[in-house]
Formats: C-alpha cells, structure tokens, sequence
C-alpha cells in the first residue's frame, strides 16, 4: 500500500515538474512584448504627485476613476510666456529686495549690516553672486573686456606684469568704463569695424557721458576734476581714432575750458599739484592722437586721390568710408597700432598721488622724433602727400605713443634707472617735453594738424604749461649740465616760434606778454653759452632734435632775432 501510493506520488511530481519546465521553455523562446505608451509630459495632478503614469484622459483618467479621486489638470503656459522662463542653470539664486531687506533689519544696532547690504544691491532688487565688476556689463562687455586681455595678447605684450593693470581695473568702475572704450578702439582697428560689439561701445560711451555730465552738475568739488579729465580725454581719443574728429574736437575744447575754470579752485597741497599735473597728461596726450589721426587721414585721402587720377572731391559716402575706417586701406600700420593702443590702460591706470613726479629721460622720444623728421623730409616746399604717408607707413607714431606712455609710467616710479655710459640724456619734465614735441610736429615739421594752428584756448593752455616748466628750472640754468641745458634752450625756442607763428595766424594778446617771457630765458641762455647767431643756436637745436634743412628757416631766423632785440 505504502509503495503504491510512493509511485502514485513520485509519478505526479515528475508530470507537473516536466510541465513547468517546457512552459519555462516556450517562455523562453517567445518573449513577452512590453506595451508602448507616450511618455506622459502634462498629466494630471495627482498622476504626476505620485509619479504613475498618466493616460491624461479628459475629465477623468483611468488611474483617478477607479480610485474615485478628484482630476484636475495644471494649465496650460502659452508658448510665449513659456519662452521669457528661466532655463536650467539661469534660475537666480536668492534675491533680495528693499523691503525684505527693511523687514528683515529693525534693530538699531544692526545698521551696519544694512550698510554691507547696501553693497549688495541691485537696481533691480536682484543680486547675481559671480557679477564681481564694479559696473554694469550688459550685452557683450565681458567679452569685449575678455579679447582686450586675453584674445588680443598676440599683439604684443603689456609693459609691465598684466596683473598690475587687470587687477586695479577690475576694482575701480572708472578705469574699467575707459577700459571698454579703448577695448571697443582696438577691436575695430583689428578686426575693420566693431561688428558684434557696436551695441556695447555704444552702451559704454552713452554711460560715460552721462556720468561727466553728472559729475559736471554737482558743484565744485575738486576731487571730480581728474576723473572728468580721465573721461574727457577718453572720449576724445576714441572719437579721434574711429575718425569723428568734429565729437573729438569738441570733447578737448570742453575739457580745456572745464580745466581753466577749475584752475583757481584747486588747491597748493602735494596731492592737489599732483592731480593738476595728471589732468594736464591727460589733455596733452589727447590733443596729440587727435591732431596724428586728423593729419594721418588726411593724407591718405590726399594719396588716395593722388593714385586714382582724381581730381574732384569725393563723393560723401566714400569720404566717409576712408574717415571712419582707414585702417581698411592701410595694411602696413596694423600691428604697431594695435600695441600702441594697449598701452592706453596704463596712461590712464592708478599712480600715486601722494608723489610729485620726476623729471625723466626722454631718450626713446627723441630717437622717435629724429626718425619722423628725416622721414618728414622738410626742406622742399613741394612735399607731397605720397612723402607725409611714408611716415604713417613706418609706424613710428605708435612708437611714439610706446615711448610717452613708458616715460609717464617711469616719472611716477620710485625706482631711478640709470642710462647706459656715454649715451645722450636728455632730462625733463614729461608734461613741458611732450606740449613741445606736439608744437615742433606741428609748426616745424608741419606733420602734426596738417601744419595748421591749434585753437586758439588749447593753444594758450598749452603754452602755459610749457612757460611754467621752463621759469621753474630757469634759476638753476648755469648748474644743469649741457645735455639738460640744450634739451632746455630746445623747448624754448620751439616754444617762441609758436607764439611768433600764432600771433601772426590768430592775434592773441595774452601771447605777447608770453612772448616777453621766452625772450628772457633765451637771453639768459644765450650768455651762458656766450654765442648770439642763428646758425649756433641752430647746431644746438640739431643735437636734440631739428632738421638740417626745412622752410622755416627764413622765419626761425626772424624769430631768433625778436628774440634778442626785445627790452
């Protein structure tokens, strides 16, 4: 009995396992087929809350109807309104608001936390923790800011570490909006316009203006004066080198007579002859880019008539075209220009104020010079424009804006660099040397302003800073030694001439009192050195800078002779 139901069993199990394993068989061999469904993006509420998948029938889907739920459904975000959302990564991460803020900060004794929160703020009650600039930088101004220090460093490094010059801009809002500016200058000169940038200089130029105008309304505060200088002279350079020479002319005349009114105002101490001395800089290198640029484009347009036949002026549209954007036919100039240009930062970079700065070695300036004259190529009177465009080809004018940016930095160093052994000195004050090195390419040379008088207040400003240089060192005459002495009787002269030239251009009686005072000093050199003609001052003036020959010699000669018959 025991054996027959052990088979009966034993028989059982063997079918129903040999079961099993053919339907695991057949299961294998015909895999189940998954049914598929649209990913559900807009279900209902109470779908999405429990993350099951939603068929979004309408009134009801199938999930609520059997649970007898309530269906409702989130509505619908038009396309346009959808689009003006935040994507993911852009979503602000804390805001902070005035009256958050007010709410938040009750306590008396908690007013110096506003004050930090002040900081902080927004105008439009937002604050962006990686916005780390001192101003604002909409539309591309990082990137402008970022091709200035990064993409355009093949054109020639900076002069000094480029930290020294990142790092104080990047914390002060003026130094970075003058920045933008000249980075918007070298941008278009590289590249031919300012293309994708033009929206953004334009922002950064608008934002300078308004906020000279600003400072300009608010009184006589003396410490405005160079930072409207700074700005001034940005305008105009930058004017001055995209070819709207009228915007330039109009923004150094502004700032000539903005200086002569503050000029009473300003006070005797150390930091305030410091600030004088840094705004007239800033005047006088503004004024020689604008009269280089104006006679550079000049000439081109002159050499480009010249080569086509033409004999008729050109039309507008193409004026226009070779004013605004010369650099599109000059090839060889680019990249000189481009240096040039980069060094603009460190002019208007911070320098010490608490510190007069020294008289330097204006060596590499006069090397610049002497290079301009003999390519100048004064002594026919039939220069043509095709002879001035050789000098513009050389590049030695952003060499000359290489040597006076250097020399600037180096009158405020603390540091005295020697010259090497048996090489020319020549040893002066950075603004005196430079209002003469305008004067001498303007009115000797005949390069500078196509050789045409300056304006009549920038003219008189000008000479004053000079005459002011020259009377100040006028009592050590006989102790300088002979290269200071002769760089000395060069600034005067060529001082002298323009005030000759100017009063029979442009009568100015303030002029003849100036006049008075050169005919003083070259008296006083002229006993020194014991020598009285023409023709040995004229061998003095050689070994700084003069050419041998040139058309004002018959009026140097007249000149010289003013100059010591005057009682």
């Amino acid at each position: 009995m025991w054996a027959t139901n052990y088979q009966f069993l034993r028989t059982a199990y063997c079918s129903a396992y040999c079961k099993t394993a053919m339907n695991a068989v057949d299961e294998a061999k015909t895999p189940k087929t998954r049914h598929c469904t649209t990913r559900s993006r807009s279900g209902c509420v109470a779908c999405r809350e429990k993350h099951i998948r939603c068929d979004e029938k309408r009134p009801s889907c199938l999930n609520c109807a059997k649970k007898k739920l309530p269906c409702h459904y989130m509505p619908k975000i038009p396309l346009r309104e959808r689009r003006t959302k935040a994507r993911p990564g852009q979503q602000i991460v804390w805001p902070v608001t005035q009256s958050q803020a007010a709410a938040v900060i009750t306590s008396p004794d908690e007013t110096s936390l506003m004050t930090l929160l002040s900081d902080v703020m927004r105008p439009s009650g937002v604050f962006d923790p990686f916005d780390a600039l001192p101003i604002k930088m909409p539309l591309r101004s990082k990137e402008l800011l970022h091709y200035f220090f990064q993409a355009g460093y093949g054109f020639g490094p900076f002069p000094r570490n480029p930290d020294d010059c990142l790092i104080p801009i990047t914390q002060n809002p003026d130094l970075l909006q003058n920045t933008l500016l000249v980075s918007g200058i070298h941008y278009a000169r590289n590249k031919g316009d300012l293309a994708l940038f033009e929206p953004t200089f334009l922002f950064h130029k608008i934002q300078c203006i308004r906020q000279v105008n600003l400072w300009l309304g608010s009184g006589s505060d003396k410490n405005l004066q160079t930072k409207c200088a700074r700005y001034i002279s940005t305008l105009a350079i930058t004017e001055a080198c995209l070819g709207d020479f009228e915007a330039a002319e109009s923004h150094l005349n502004g700032l000539v007579v903005y200086l002569d009114s503050k000029r009473l105002q300003t006070g005797q101490d150390a930091r305030g002859q410091v600030e004088d001395e840094l705004t007239s800089r800033y005047l006088i290198l503004a004024k020689n880019v604008l009269h280089s640029t104006a006679s550079r484009v000049r000439d081109l347009i002159a050499n480009y008539c010249v080569a086509r036949g033409i004999k008729e002026p050109l039309k507008v549209t193409e004026y226009g075209l070779m004013k605004h954007k010369p650099h599109l036919h000059d090839t060889s100039g680019t990249i000189s220009c481009l240096k040039a240009t980069r060094m603009l930062p460190f002019f208007f970079g911070f320098l010490p104020t608490e510190r007069m700065p020294k008289d330097v070695d204006m060596h590499m300036t006069v090397t610049v010079l002497r290079d301009l004259t003999r390519r100048a190529d004064p002594r026919h009177t039939n220069r043509s424009a095709y002879t001035n465009w050789k000098v513009w080809h050389s590049g030695d004018t952003p060499r000359l804006l290489f040597a006076l940016v250097d020399s600037h930095i180096e009158s405020f160093s603390d540091k005295l660099q020697l010259p090497p052994q048996g090489r020319q000195t020549f040893i002066s004050s950075w603004s005196s040397f430079c209002v003469t090195m305008g004067m001498y390419l303007t009115n000797v040379v005949e390069l500078w302003n196509h050789g045409l008088p300056i304006e009549r207040r920038l003219r008189y400003y000008t000479i004053r800073v000079l005459e002011d240089d020259i009377r100040n060192c006028y009592e050590t005459l006989e102790h300088m030694d002979q290269e200071t002495r002769y760089t000395w009787f060069w600034k005067a002269f060529v001082g002298s001439l323009t005030v000759a030239q100017a009063q029979s251009a442009d009568y100015d009686e303030r002029l003849d009192g100036m006049f008075d005072k050169f005919s003083k000093y070259i008296k006083a050199f002229t006993r020194v050195e014991k020598m009285s003609s023409w023709d040995e001052a004229k061998k003095i003036l050689v070994t700084v800078v003069w050419p041998m020959e040139c058309t004002q010699d018959e009026i140097c000669t007249k000149v010289w002779a003013r100059l010591l018959a005057k009682h």
